[in-house]
């Protein structure tokens, strides 16, 4: 019987518009100026193509992973997972997405959706600091974004 999948998200309204948000999401070789979570990447975002990242998962070990891009839409959307183990132990899949709220405002929302036998260990292990991760991300995001669009 499969087990229902499981996730972490994190959501913020930042002001400014979403081309300039999506400008600094996408621009991962500026990670380590402004995001205190994925603190180094190396992708080209195509289909398909690996996303290299150093996480401080439980600062202040950095912690190596190796994902691949599955969803790319530019403006509005990227994702990438990997296996954590074999696939039925557990499968991520991260999406972080963008929404135009009109009035030079935009959502932010990022998600990771875990599936496989693992994920309510892994879930006691670490699911608080991908937590505080994740939210970190969307308010430096959000600094980051905000003082680019007034300063």
């Amino acid at each position: 019987m499969a087990r229902p999948p499981r996730a972490i998200s994190s959501e913020i309204e930042i002001d400014a518009p979403v081309a300039l948000v999506w400008s600094i999401l996408r621009d991962v070789e500026s990670y380590p100026e402004w995001n205190p979570f994925t603190i180094e990447v190396k992708t080209s975002l195509e289909l398909g193509s690996p996303v290299d990242m150093q996480v401080k998962l439980r600062p202040p070990k950095v912690m190596h992973q190796l994902e691949y891009v599955s969803a790319y839409v530019d403006g509005e959307k990227v994702c990438w997972g990997a296996n954590v183990g074999p696939r039925w132990f557990i499968r991520a899949d991260r999406c972080q997405v963008l929404t135009d709220l009109g009035d030079g405002r935009t959502r932010y929302f990022t998600t990771d959706v875990f599936h496989g036998l693992g994920v309510g260990l892994m879930f006691l292990i670490v699911g608080k600091h991908v937590q505080r991760g994740f939210d970190d991300v969307a308010r430096a995001l959000k600094s980051r974004a905000e003082s680019t669009a007034t300063g």
